[in-house]
């Protein structure tokens, strides 16, 4: 089946819609939308000039095969949960002196906290609390970490976390990118530490056969573990009782890019955001802004509703930028009427009666029946 319905943007995001298969055996119409902002000085949103575009593919940082995830492909068709990513990590050190180590922070929150009075508040309030130890450059000397170098400015990519391949080919699958394990090197040759510099506190390594556990704040690799478990079983059994189906142990969670303790249970709108030592000034306030975004699908004998879920905010902290991505994803029925018109968006309910009933609809304003009284964010 080929999906040749018209698509009626009535928002200023980026829409794409396809249809797929849903691993199960059918398929599925899926629609996802883009939406891009920028952080003024008062921490309040407004709509980017330049819409992020709906990724169809996976990025990385250079070569695939060896250098940092950057980004997933925006084509899931369910994330039970909400990831959060802060794209392009860096610490900086506070007032710019240079400092060995320091903690960076992020907190998702219950609009509430913006405003209170204690930390205590905040963090009760708080959805996702995310605390990282960054520490300057160390080696081993005999089985001892030196003291580290101190600096002003350090990037938070995979490359500086726990992890590593070895020179024999063995690897840490959780990062073969890292730095620590069994010994290995990062994958950046320019960084000559022998300890990960981003660590969970209270976890860090300590000793050279010390097991810590691959910290960051960026894209987590579908082909990394534990993510990559969670995709299911791919073996002889599944190629003859299963193939081109999905695993019966898939677990639709493996489509989340986000470590696990950057993950809501779900998006609001209106949440604040709080960014420690993740930006020059040392901290960063400001309130994801709200969606609404109707999405509804005219067939040739009915109308269908799909309630748009944002299920990715991306937080740009050098650009002060961020995008909140959702999807809808409706089933085929093959003995129902043809899918003819997706409409994204709020429209007037006559230009829509007449959409579904094939009538014309006199468009006395000129407004291609968009409905400038309703807005899609604020």
């Amino acid at each position: 089946m080929s999906l040749l319905a018209r698509l009626d943007n009535h928002t200023p995001f980026e829409v794409l819609h396809l249809l797929t298969p849903n691993g199960v055996g059918g398929e599925a119409v899926l629609i996802v939308v883009k939406a891009t902002f920028e952080i003024d000085d008062e921490g309040s949103a407004r709509l980017a000039a330049d819409q992020a575009e709906i990724r169809v593919r996976d990025e990385f940082i250079g070569d695939p095969a060896l250098g940092s995830p950057l980004a997933d492909a925006d084509l899931a068709l369910h994330k039970p949960r909400v990831d959060v990513l802060v794209v392009g990590a860096r610490a900086y050190a506070p007032r710019g002196r240079p400092i060995d180590k320091l903690f960076v922070e992020l907190h998702v929150g219950h609009p509430d906290g913006v405003g209170s009075d204690t930390a205590a508040h905040d963090a009760a309030q708080a959805q996702l609390i995310k605390s990282l130890l960054v520490t300057g450059d160390r080696v081993f000397i005999d089985d001892a970490p030196s003291d580290p170098l101190p600096f002003t400015e350090m990037a938070l990519g995979w490359e500086r976390a726990y992890g590593g391949t070895r020179s024999k080919g063995e690897i840490d699958e959780r990062n073969p990118l890292g730095i620590g394990w069994l010994g290995a090197r990062s994958a950046d040759a320019e960084i000559l530490a022998e300890l990960p510099n981003v660590e969970e506190p209270g976890a860090t390594m300590t000793r050279r056969d010390s097991d810590c556990v691959p910290a960051g704040l960026g894209v987590v690799s579908r082909a990394w573990l534990p993510r990559r478990a969670l995709a299911g079983t791919y073996d002889e059994g599944w190629k003859r009782r299963r193939w081109p189906l999905v695993p019966r142990d898939y677990d639709p969670a493996c489509n989340q890019s986000a470590a696990a303790d950057q993950q809501l249970e779900r998006f609001a709108g209106g949440e604040p955001v709080r960014l420690v030592n993740l930006t020059p000034e040392g901290e960063w306030l400001f309130r994801l802004p709200h969606l609404d975004v109707p999405v509804q699908l005219i067939h040739e004998d009915r109308l269908e509703r799909g309630p748009l879920r944002i299920d990715t905010i991306e937080i740009e902290p050098a650009t002060r930028r961020v995008t909140l991505t959702g999807r809808v994803a409706v089933p085929v029925e093959r003995r129902l009427g043809r899918l003819e018109e997706i409409v994204v968006g709020h429209v007037k309910p006559g230009w829509l009666r007449a959409r579904v009933s094939g009538k014309h609809y006199i468009d006395l304003r000129a407004e291609g029946g968009a409905e400038p009284r309703r807005p899609c964010f604020w």
